[in-house]
């Protein structure tokens, strides 16, 4: 009772937020003793992604202060390997400054916050842990300075609204992952800590233990898991000794996941934000009661509280996983009301500030107890093949579970993630990050990281635990697939080993040095996402295409592709439209043997900037405000009162009910620039030069720059009708290429001369599909439509990688992935037999 009423004085509260803003401190400095061990081999002059080469791109392709915006970073100021550690080393001094004390604690938080910033961008710190440090330490900066060690206390007591602040971004975090968890969670789902423990990123010794417990033990977990994030952030937002409640039983959480798993320093802050919870005075009704709201010393922060607090709540609803793209979907571009736009559009220009975040990951919808293991292997003549091991993350059978955090090893972090597709990389971008420069033909890392093992003294080698070429490097590195589950309790006393591993083909074919995975790795503006319009606009124009491009790419390679695709539809006996699925891996090989890498190069740029050309144009007409928003954009109430078929629509229809029924959910096939651009695509295979050149209203000029943006007059903007009017766009075309386009054919012009990047995908894609979904996602609107070719591209196996060129080209092994299946029980098994011999042993506990 005594410290329950201490907490409320004026001493006790400066000994507590001198704590917290200590606690601040000490998180930052394992966030940058983390960093320092991987920030040159990952961004460094000869690392993974080198930041050098990141921001020449970016200061090429875009103005400024744009790429102050999108990458607001202290290596603008300087970039070699020197700055960079001296960067890292001046964020753990800051930190080191902040536990110390003193009046220039602020300014020390200040430093902490600005390095973390400016690594966000090229070390892609987007884990939870990454958000959640920035938006800590955002708040931190504005507490008051420390009293010198070894008194603990703060300067002050922060003002009541700046405390409640720190409280509400609790509720933020642990309910984000709480709702994300609990969303259509069903009694099947009671045994998910079962599975998860084996299944996640990284798990500890104590959780592979866990994970052999008895039902009880797994079902009596989930419920306190349920306890803590759903019931507890709640408490943590009212006053009193409710809220000591919510923070403890946080805690015992955090703990608990402390020794069972390893998300890098997600615990520790979580735990400086509960002990923060223990002033159980503050609320949010009493600080804005105070009359010293608007005083000097807390005005700066009374003006960033209701940005802040009323744009979380456009946070809550999404999860981590698109907290850094969901501004950016195109279904925000088409909201009629102006006061939320004007949010929106303040959102998008704070958000590489990262003060804000969606939080959220790993719903509780069981996925089975494995995981996909890339397994790094060199060879000096093709034969023999050499494996590189994880520092940090199981390789070998007999590698025993790590306890790791707070350190986070990216590397293993990242490459987990890439196996299956969900990396940040390739055509789901948009969905995630909307990082124009993160959609690449190469991987998320594996692709460099395996053309940096073949340079003599690697600057990466630091990431693994061994080097089997000391003498010198590799000639060939690929990257084998494994999945892996754990053993049992016997056969774990019996061999050993606490894993087993099954080969199931290769994530990277055997390659050599290939510098193309560099030139080609930072997309320059025309090959930017369809989705990226805002980053794509703002480079204002692409590079023009000259006159014996333009005939080449219209007389010579369009005709080979239809002629291929044909030819592959008739040798397969397959009928109707020839540009499907199973026709472009011959058209793929085909075209690589017919031409050059360059010339494909070419021929893909080509297409790229002729096909901006026309859908900078559409964009202008389809981004017009919904008529009905929330039914044709969210769908809402889009099942029972839908939007007109487009398809049933007869010929003399309207045109602006024609245009807003090929927009709207769920029916309409062009309601995101994705799709814009695959019927520009379309338009082009089937329809030819002439209607390509009729839709751009004889616009184009060869060798003339590409204009990225079409700025429409007063009039184009008051409706898609009259924008429609006003860029020529002939509307019956349109919607004659849009009763029939799919992701299929829509894609197919990409396929034939960007193949690897499909047939890479589809291979992710059929890892991340090789189990059913228990749980599927929800049917939105307002959700990329560009999200389904996930689930498209995983039907497809048959898209198999592609190696070599010319007479040396050649389709990679299919992947073998064993069928799973997840019973009434709870239980997940093989196809006709138990997964694991301990949960058939304790499935009746």
């Amino acid at each position: 009772m005594m410290v329950y009423e201490h907490l409320t004085s004026d001493d006790g509260l400066r000994v507590l937020w001198g704590c917290v803003t200590r606690g601040v401190g000490l998180v930052y400095l394992a966030c940058f003793v983390s960093m320092y061990m991987q920030a040159i081999p990952f961004v460094g002059s000869r690392g993974i992604a080198p930041i050098t080469a990141q921001l020449d791109r970016m200061r090429r392709d875009l103005p400024w202060y744009r790429c102050l915006q999108l990458n607001p970073s202290l290596l603008w100021l300087a970039r070699s390997d020197t700055a960079i550690r001296a960067f890292v080393l001046s964020g753990m001094a800051a930190s080191v400054a902040v536990m110390i004390g003193g009046p220039a604690t602020p300014f020390a938080l200040l430093v902490c916050w600005a390095v973390q910033l400016s690594f966000q961008f090229p070390l892609r710190l987007h884990y939870p842990w990454d958000a959640s440090i920035l938006e800590l330490g955002f708040l931190a900066m504005f507490l008051p300075p420390l009293s010198l060690l070894p008194e603990v206390s703060a300067a002050a007591v922060p003002h009541p609204l700046l405390r409640f602040a720190f409280h509400f971004l609790l509720f933020r975090i642990v309910f984000g992952f709480g709702k994300e968890k609990f969303a259509r969670f069903n009694f099947r789902m009671t045994l998910y800590t079962r599975f998860f423990l084996i299944s996640l990123p990284s798990t500890s010794p104590i959780g592979w233990w866990a994970s052999k417990l008895p039902n009880i033990f797994h079902r009596s977990m989930i419920a306190f898991v349920a306890f803590a994030e759903l019931l507890c952030p709640l408490l943590v937002l009212v006053p009193g000794p409710t809220r000591l409640v919510g923070a403890a039983g946080i805690i015992g959480q955090m703990l608990a996941i402390q020794i069972t798993s390893s998300f890098g320093f997600f615990n520790m802050l979580t735990i400086v934000l509960c002990v923060a919870a223990f002033d159980h005075s503050s609320s949010l009704s009493a600080a804005l009661a105070r009359p010293d709201l608007l005083s000097p010393e807390n005005l700066p922060f009374t003006l960033v509280f209701p940005i802040l607090f009323f744009g979380a709540f456009l946070y809550i609803p999404f999860d981590s996983w698109i907290s850094a793209g969901y501004l950016y979907w195109p279904a925000f571009r088409r909201v009629p009301w102006r006061p939320l736009r004007a949010l929106l559009a303040l959102l998008r220009t704070i958000a590489p500030a990262r003060v804000l975040s969606s939080y959220g990951v790993f719903g509780a919808h069981p996925a089975p107890p494995v995981r996909w293991l890339p397994v790094i292997e060199g060879s000096l003549d093709g034969q023999e093949w050499r494996t590189y091991r994880f520092r940090f993350q199981m390789t070998t059978e007999d590698d025993a579970p790590q306890f790791v955090a707070p350190h986070h090893p990216r590397l293993e972090g990242l490459s987990f993630y890439e196996v299956f597709g969900v990396e940040a990389c390739g055509y789901l971008s948009s969905v995630n990050f909307n990082n124009p420069y993160w959609f690449t033909p190469s991987s998320m890392m594996l692709d460099r990281m395996a053309q940096r093992l073949l340079e003599r003294d690697s600057a990466v080698l630091p990431l693994l635990k061994n080097n089997p070429f000391p003498d010198e490097p590799p000639r060939q590195i690929r990257v084998a697939l494994y999945r892996v589950s754990s053993t049992t309790i016997e056969e774990k006393v019996r061999t050993g080993n606490w894993w087993r591993r099954q080969h199931v083909g290769y994530h990277i074919p055997a390659t050599g040095r290939d510098d193309t995975v560099w030139t080609e790795w930072l997309p320059t503006p025309e090959l930017f996402h369809f989705d990226a319009t805002v980053f794509r606009r703002a480079a204002r124009r692409c590079t023009g295409v000259s006159s014996e491009e333009y005939e080449r790419f219209w007389e010579t390679f369009l005709p080979f592709v239809r002629d291929a695709a044909a030819a592959s539809a008739a040798a397969g006996d397959r009928g109707g439209d020839p540009h499907q699925w199973k026709n472009l891996p011959d058209v793929a090989l085909a075209v690589r043997r017919r031409f050059s890498r360059e010339e494909v190069r070419g021929f893909q740029l080509t297409l790229a900037r002729l096909t901006v050309h026309l859908l900078v144009r559409w964009e202008a007409v389809f981004e017009r405000p919904a008529s009905h928003f929330l039914r044709d954009v969210v769908g809402v109430g889009s099942s029972s009162a839908p939007a007109p078929d487009p398809r049933a629509l007869p010929e003399g229809a309207d045109p602006e009910t024609v245009l807003q029924a090929l927009a709207a959910f769920p029916r309409g096939p062009l309601r995101s620039p994705f799709q814009l651009g695959l019927a520009v695509h379309r338009l082009m295979l089937i329809e030819g030069r002439e209607a390509w050149e009729r839709m751009t209203a004889g616009s184009f000029v060869p060798g003339a720059p590409i204009p990225t943006r079409f700025a429409l007059s007063r009039r184009g903007r008051r409706s898609m009708a009259a924008a429609a009017e006003e860029v020529g766009l002939d509307i019956a075309v349109l919607r004659r290429i849009a009763q029939d386009l799919t992701l299929e054919n829509g894609l197919f012009l990409e396929g034939a001369v960007n193949y690897g990047v499909v047939a890479r995908h589809a291979n992710r894609f059929h890892v991340l599909f090789s189990f059913p979904k228990v749980v599927d996602p929800p049917n939105l609107g307002i959700i990329p439509p560009v999200f389904s070719l996930a689930r498209e591209l995983a039907n497809h196996p048959e898209l198999r990688l592609i190696t070599g060129w010319g007479e040396e080209t050649r389709l990679a092994p299919q992947l073998r992935l064993p069928r799973m299946v997840f019973g009434e029980d709870g239980i997940w098994r093989e196809e006709g037999e138990a997964l694991v011999s301990d949960e058939a042993r304790v499935a009746s506990s």
